[in-house]
């Protein structure tokens, strides 16, 4: 890649594979490194999922209405009164967002395990919400 464009990328998701052969292996023989997404219990899936990755595409499963996790600038020690979760739809990210982060950051046991916590907690929010 020239280096002037080596700050400029992109990624392309095609999403919602799996209930459809045709459009599914037309996905697959796209040239490129683009990462394809799968329907679960889908008639197609399992099939076009082996058949994408044995072609050395990136596959992910989708997985519609279903709440992720995630955490962001874990690495560190610092003050604890920073670290927020936000929302937006099914996305719950929990995040220190004034942390450093760098390759040569150290991830320091006392942060990761606090945000750990941090996401357990809202998970175990999610699945009570969900019986109560």
């Amino acid at each position: 890649m020239p280096a002037a464009y080596a700050d400029k990328l992109a990624s392309i998701i095609i999403d919602d594979l799996g209930n459809n052969l045709e459009y599914g292996n037309m996905a697959i023989a796209l040239p490129g490194s683009i990462t394809l997404a799968f329907l679960p219990h889908t008639v197609f899936a399992a099939e076009l999922a082996d058949r994408a990755h044995n072609s050395g595409k990136e596959i992910m499963l989708h997985l519609p209405n279903t709440p992720i996790v995630a955490a962001s600038g874990v690495a560190g020690i610092g003050n604890s009164d920073r670290i927020v979760t936000k929302q937006i739809g099914n996305l719950h990210m929990v995040y220190d967002e004034h942390a450093l982060s760098s390759d040569d950051d150290v991830l320091l046991a006392p942060k990761v395990c606090l945000m750990a916590n941090w996401q357990a907690n809202i998970v175990l929010e999610i699945l009570v919400g969900d019986i109560i």
